[in-house]
């Protein structure tokens, strides 16, 4: 008798174990899970607006023919918010507070696909991630705030009136892209620009600055220890260093002004580099 209730408790154990890891394999919108990540996918209908605010993944906009978000999380990292709310998609998590500090030590891949399709023209993006990096390539778009504490933002062939870019530790890099108005701020950060600028804000402490662009009008680069080179048309110049200044290969001291027309290329370093040149002498 005896051994027919231990034979009776030990089945209802095994088969209460058994509920506890499907439920735990898969959560109501079907999502996978295992001891590392939580993998996700969800069709969406249109959206012009993306909010996204998460810890340890990569950001990542693609060209789609659908509307959709797929992810692969860190299993401590737990979604907050996934839905679209008056055209805007919001995305954010948050991370269990009984997590310890080595919760990002997994090499498995954390990263957020938000897929919108090619001929959609999005509005604004306001994207936040703390250890990951933020890419975005072929995109039209009016405003977008970009910001990674200790990731890279690489954004490629992008067209926008405005984009902000904050990091503390990670790089910045805009390529082959037309930008109204531009900022981009970093500490240990390099940042890089190529393309068609307007008005551009670049401060950065320890950073290489780089900027090419074929127009224009008020542009000002300032950091503490890095290099810095401009590759632009024609224009008035203030540049300030006590490292070597240079203007279309002639060394010019450590104070150099150059009048010029209403567009301005301001240039602040305190020991790096600073190596002028116009798109007709390159």
């Amino acid at each position: 008798m005896i051994k027919k209730i231990i034979i009776v408790m030990t089945s209802v154990f095994v088969f209460g174990m058994l509920l506890t890891s499907i439920a735990f394999v898969l959560d109501s919108d079907g999502f996978k899970s295992d001891n590392t990540v939580v993998k996700g996918k969800k069709k969406f209908e249109k959206f012009n607006n993306i909010v996204v605010d998460v810890m340890a993944s990569d950001i990542e906009i693609q060209n789609g023919d659908n509307f959709s978000v797929s992810y692969q999380l860190h299993n401590k990292e737990k979604i907050k918010q996934l839905e679209v709310i008056n055209g805007t998609l919001y995305f954010v998590t948050k991370i269990d507070k009984k997590i310890g500090r080595n919760w990002d030590s997994y090499n498995n891949e954390k990263v957020i696909y938000i897929t919108v399709p090619n001929d959609i023209n999005l509005d604004s993006l306001k994207l936040s991630t703390i250890s990951g990096n933020i890419t975005m390539d072929n995109r039209e778009l009016r405003k977008a705030s970009l910001k990674s504490t200790s990731g890279n933002i690489e954004i490629n062939n992008v067209t926008a009136e405005q984009v902000n870019s904050k990091t503390v530790s990670g790089d910045i890099s805009i390529r082959k892209s037309s930008i109204i108005e531009t900022t981009a701020k970093g500490k240990s950060s390099d940042i890089s620009f190529d393309g068609s600028f307007e008005n551009v804000d670049i401060n950065t402490v320890s950073g290489d600055c780089n900027l090419t662009s074929d127009k224009i009008k008020n542009i000002k680069i300032k950091n503490v220890s890095g290099d810095i080179k401009t590759v632009t048309p024609e224009s008035s110049v203030s540049a300030d260093s006590y490292g070597k200044i240079t203007y279309c290969g002639k060394s010019q001291g450590y104070h150099f002004n150059l009048p010029g027309d209403d567009a301005t290329l301001t240039l602040i370093s305190s020991s790096g580099k600073i190596d002028i040149q116009t798109n007709n002498n390159n």
